[in-house]
């Protein structure tokens, strides 16, 4: 909440309140992981000690800009800048929160039972918080070090303090899905959709199966996801109002992203690339390049040195070997394309899945053709870009993996797992494209 109001003053606080977990936890989890890699055990005294610094630091921070943004002359914008809770629809907020508590119970209550949850990121969190250090993620779970270390030490917060009796570390992931929640009804919000395609948009996303079930097993795909989403929300917010703050944020949520899943060191700037590119095509807003990409830089150069010294070279460096030998000698793996758009597609059309999503897009762009335009619907054209880039970008994943391993059972122990983001950015987009009215050219000169 401070990190999201110190850097967005004319943040709705509930906005903020909203989307300011995913945000929150991922950096404290980056300076616990600094501060282990220095040296310091992660020891009671260690964790409140970092958690009551960032307190200070960003509380302070919000203090300070509130203080010179408060004068005489701009005291009554500064009232006037925070939309009123008449923004929210409370039919939907009530909802949502049946859902979120909904799946709170069932996250406890099903505990650690799931392949990745129990192999991967809770039997590393519990020995990171045993031994105290990140380096106890060599031994403790499945893949080494290979993997970036947001969710096992957020879980080792839990363990640390509590012993995670509850086990209190399974809320994590609700909270995940609380948060991509309120920050695609914000993303809504602010391009002026209609209350009531908001509240029906928000329920729609909700429900998904997929979505709802991610917020229960413990997988870090939904926070990755998460952060993908509301950087990629708040960076088409940031860049078509022009404002550096949201730049900044969407910035420090991508490059979260990184830092919680070992596939967002590629997928990430091939996102951001595409983001910039689509805003260049539409000439529409404004990109602060150093403020919205430092932060993406800090967060995957930091990684990439670690893991350059602790991580084994991991499937993707011998993928990228295999590709290049078979390349040479004239195989394209071109069946591999076949299958992965075989399963997904099998996938999508699967209402126990992923809801009504297919059909919807199907419909949409039939009887709302008009809205494709790009220089007409700017907006809508970006979040589009972002949605196919994140996907061919995962397919891409999927692709190199059929160089060196069983490609026909990682698509089906996996593919809706791995196409998770995309997915999400398509449900926000859905409810953008049915919402915006035609000839609106959706905001984009606001």
């Amino acid at each position: 909440y401070l990190i999201c109001r110190s850097f967005v003053l004319d943040l709705n606080p509930w906005v903020a309140l909203g989307i300011g977990f995913p945000i929150g936890a991922g950096v404290v989890s980056f300076v616990l992981f600094l501060l282990s890699w220095l040296g310091f055990p992660l020891n009671t005294l260690a964790i409140s000690s970092s958690f009551l610094m960032l307190l200070t630091l960003f509380g302070g921070l919000l203090r300070y800009r509130r203080l010179r943004r408060i004068t005489p002359r701009n005291r009554q914008k500064e009232s006037h800048s925070k939309p009123g809770r008449s923004t929210w629809n409370w039919v939907a907020v009530i909802s949502c929160g049946f859902l979120l508590l909904t799946a709170a119970v069932i996250a406890v209550g099903r505990s650690y039972s799931t392949w990745d949850a129990i192999a991967i990121w809770a039997a590393k969190g519990y020995g990171i918080s045993l031994e105290k250090t990140i380096f106890a993620g060599e031994v403790w779970g499945a893949h080494n070090l290979d993997y970036p270390l947001n969710i096992p030490i957020l879980i080792s917060l839990f363990r640390s303090l509590d012993g995670d009796l509850l086990p209190g570390s399974k809320l994590l992931f609700p909270f995940f899905y609380l948060s991509f929640l309120a920050g695609s009804l914000y993303f809504w919000k602010s391009r002026e959709l209609a209350s009531g395609y908001a509240k029906i948009g928000l329920l729609f996303i909700a429900t998904i199966p997929v979505i709802f079930e991610h917020a229960t097993i413990g997988y870090a795909n939904l926070p990755f996801s998460v952060y993908l989403v509301l950087g990629t929300l708040m960076g088409i917010e940031g860049i078509t109002r022009e404002k550096k703050d949201l730049q900044l944020l969407s910035g420090l949520y991508l490059g979260l992203a990184v830092w919680t899943r070992p596939e967002g060191i590629i997928l990430i700037p091939i996102l951001t690339i595409a983001i910039l590119l689509a805003f260049r095509l539409t000439k529409t807003g404004k990109v602060h390049y150093l403020v919205l990409i430092t932060p993406i830089v800090i967060v995957l150069g930091v990684w990439v040195v670690f893991a350059r010294n602790n991580a084994s070279e991991g499937a993707f460096g011998s993928a990228i070997q295999s590709l290049w030998a078979s390349i040479k000698i004239g195989s394209f793996h071109l069946d591999s394309i076949y299958w992965i758009v075989r399963l997904l597609g099998r996938q999508l059309l699967e209402i126990k899945r992923w809801g009504l999503i297919l059909p919807l897009t199907f419909m949409l762009i039939i009887f709302q053709r008009s809205k494709i335009f790009p220089r007409r619907y700017p907006i809508l054209f970006v979040a589009l870009v972002a949605t196919i880039a994140t996907g061919l970008s995962i397919t891409g994943f999927y692709y190199l993996v059929s160089y060196i391993g069983d490609l026909r059972f990682w698509l089906e122990t996996g593919v809706n797992r791995m196409f998770l983001p995309a997915g999400l950015l398509a449900s926000v987009w859905i409810v953008l494209y049915a919402g915006v009215p035609l000839n609106n050219n959706d905001g984009a000169n606001e």
